[in-house]
């Protein structure tokens, strides 16, 4: 099973994404929403980068049959980059070093801002 994780606002505690896949490990990233159905892409995906940088956060949308929301984060989990994503297109590289990718449905590039920090919690089952 894979893990989940929920996100919120660290300045207000709003909940941006409560249950959100955990794709921290090579395949896990690889796999990211393509294989999981359509309800998925609602609650959400957090890519974890082995390192901090421009080249190593690029996501692609090949495979999807939708637009996505991309929001990334640097190593301070502080919001560096937003971008609505058509699919199929490559590559989607933030315009800051990012450690971590948040997917989800485009509305999530209007819950944020760069400069709004993030919290990881576990999700609650």
């Amino acid at each position: 099973m894979r893990r989940r994780i929920a996100i919120s606002q660290a300045r207000d505690g709003r909940v941006i994404l409560s249950d959100a896949l955990l794709c921290d490990s090579f395949w896990r990233r690889l796999r990211g929403l393509l294989a999981c159905p359509p309800e998925d892409l609602g609650r959400g995906a957090l890519f974890i980068c082995h390192a901090e940088g421009r080249l190593v956060a690029s996501v692609h949308t090949l495979g999807l049959r939708r637009c996505i929301g991309l929001v990334w984060l640097d190593a301070r989990r502080v919001v560096v980059d937003l971008r609505v994503a058509p699919p199929w297109q490559l590559p989607f590289s933030p315009s800051a070093p990012a450690m971590y990718c948040l997917e989800g449905e485009p509305a999530i590039t209007e819950r944020l801002r760069p400069g709004d920090q993030l919290v990881f919690s576990e999700a609650l089952a």
